[in-house]
């Protein structure tokens, strides 16, 4: 069942700025919105969603709105390293977020993540329960672009 979503003239310029569509946050909705493997910041009514979409894994942050099946769109990133496994989670550092399907609150930790058969540790956020990991917002616009950028000079 395809979603609904509207964005503001401010989140389209933010997409375009990071390499994304609006179909491709339709797609992120769409496969959360069915899948419900998604995290749920309660307080905000808020939610997180990923997919992979060719080459990255794209995030969506969005909230239902007074209209069935259509979602706001509040900001959308992605990053081409892939996520492999939880590695280290700090129970102790407990998240906003929790995970919609386990009801449990998001910990902190650190995700193996591998680019150009590199393999390093970033920081991300996971339940942990059903292991399902994310990584932030501005961890993903600002420190695994660098460091995509670095591997891939590299590589050249």
């Amino acid at each position: 069942m395809a979603q609904k979503i509207t964005l503001t003239k401010e989140v389209e310029d933010l997409l375009k700025g990071r390499g994304l569509s609006k179909d491709d946050v339709a797609q992120v909705v769409d496969d959360v919105e069915a899948t419900k493997k998604k995290f749920y910041l309660p307080k905000e009514n808020k939610y997180l969603g990923k997919k992979i979409i060719g080459n990255v894994t794209a995030y969506t942050i969005y909230s239902p709105t007074t209209e069935k099946d259509v979602f706001a769109i509040h900001s959308a990133y992605g990053h081409k390293i892939r996520m492999k496994e939880p590695v280290r989670l700090i129970t102790e550092d407990v998240q906003e977020w929790e995970c919609f399907t386990c009801k449990q609150k998001a910990v902190s930790g650190t995700i193996d993540m591998e680019y150009l058969g590199i393999t390093r540790a970033a920081p991300g956020i996971t339940c942990p329960n059903c292991k399902l990991s994310f990584i932030e917002e501005d961890i993903a616009t600002k420190t695994l672009v660098i460091a995509e950028t670095l591997l891939e000079k590299k590589r050249a």
